[in-house]
């Protein structure tokens, strides 16, 4: 895992990720991923890098069931399917390089 200080520089550099947690994405991805679960972590994480373990552990969790970020096909049907628009493809990106 990237230190704090890495941490807090990647996700400074990203943005908060307004996600309703409607799941209209997780319903259209062809893996099946858990991306409102996965949009959390990152939004929890940005708000305190010093939670990284505990998150990361809920991650992979997460990750067990239902797949992990880095199996994102990048397709973006999950983008096309989001009410608000988000930018889902860079925050599975994210997800990966912060969790895995």
């Amino acid at each position: 895992m990237k230190s704090t200080a890495q941490l807090k520089a990647l996700m400074e550099a990203n943005p908060a990720y307004p996600c309703t947690g409607c799941r209209s994405c997780e319903s259209h991805c062809s893996q099946k991923l858990p991306i409102p679960d996965y949009v959390a972590l990152l939004n929890e994480l940005k708000e305190d890098v010093e939670k990284a373990e505990e998150l990361k552990g809920r991650y992979l969790q997460y990750a067990a069931g239902r797949g992990r970020a880095t199996d994102c096909m990048f397709c973006h049907s999950c983008e096309n399917n989001c009410p608000e628009q988000l930018g889902i493809s860079d925050a599975m990106f994210l997800a990966a390089k912060v969790f895995e």
